[in-house]
């Protein structure tokens, strides 16, 4: 049964804002026993997303002192056959029995459809959880998502060497450069991915984005180039020396 609280929608008032943001995020994703964490630099990085407009694609959920208790960020795939978004959502501990869930994706469902109407496109919205957050994927799947794809993190311990390949005669394994080489990689990337469910193209602009940012790691995104000077294959790497200090990790 859903408690009866009183929550007030709120736009994003500037980076006032983003200390409460990172805190509400950080306290979620704790609670939920996520690994993942944030902070005001990296939310400056992820809102400046060309793709995110945050009077549009932002908007928060405050209690009756003013205290933030819940925070969505609706990312839109630029529009092809259909329309679709991402819904990303927390929600403070204290406010999860509450019907604001429920608030969040009509937000969402309506802010979608306006922008589908304007396009005159079909809209789907999409949102996703951790299989081991149980209280999540339940209040997800009783708002109406259904599970339509599961994506799975692997990893590898570097205490064993890894084999160097051998690449056939005229192939090259090499460094990018990201800045005289960002239209042939973004064709390389699209390409591989034509095919992957849910795939939009990627843009110059997002790849420059992308490749500014905090984590990236230049030195280790690699491409393999053919014989007739075409990239085949790529290895975008970012590091978070954030997140392997939190873990104890070198």
């Amino acid at each position: 049964m859903a408690t009866l609280l009183t929550f007030k929608p709120s736009f994003y008032t500037g980076e006032r804002d983003l200390a409460a943001i990172a805190a509400l995020i950080n306290t979620c994703r704790a609670a939920d026993g996520l690994e993942a964490r944030t902070s005001v630099p990296r939310l400056q990085e992820n809102f400046a997303d060309p793709q995110f407009e945050l009077g549009r694609d932002l908007r928060l959920w405050r209690d009756v002192t003013g205290a933030l208790m819940a925070v969505a960020q609706l990312w839109r795939t630029a529009p092809m056959t259909n329309l679709i978004a991402h819904l990303q959502f927390d929600i403070h501990p204290q406010a999860r029995r509450s019907d604001l869930a429920a608030e969040i994706v009509t937000w969402a469902e309506q802010q979608l459809q306006q922008v589908g109407q304007q396009l005159n496109l079909p809209t789907r919205l999409h949102s996703g959880c951790r299989d081991s957050v149980i209280e999540r994927r339940d209040r997800l799947e009783a708002l109406g998502f259904l599970p339509v794809r599961y994506f799975f993190k692997l990893q590898r311990s570097l205490a064993e060497p890894i084999r160097v390949p051998t690449l056939p005669a005229g192939w090259l394994c090499r460094p990018i450069n990201p800045q005289q080489e960002a239209a042939a990689w973004v064709e390389m990337f699209n390409q591989s991915f034509v095919d992957h469910w849910n795939h939009h193209p990627l843009t110059l602009e997002e790849y420059r984005y992308y490749t500014n940012h905090s984590t990236y790691e230049a030195a280790l995104d690699w491409v393999i180039e053919s014989p007739t000077g075409e990239l085949a294959s790529f290895c975008y790497s970012e590091i978070d020396p954030e997140w392997n200090n939190r873990l104890g990790r070198l």
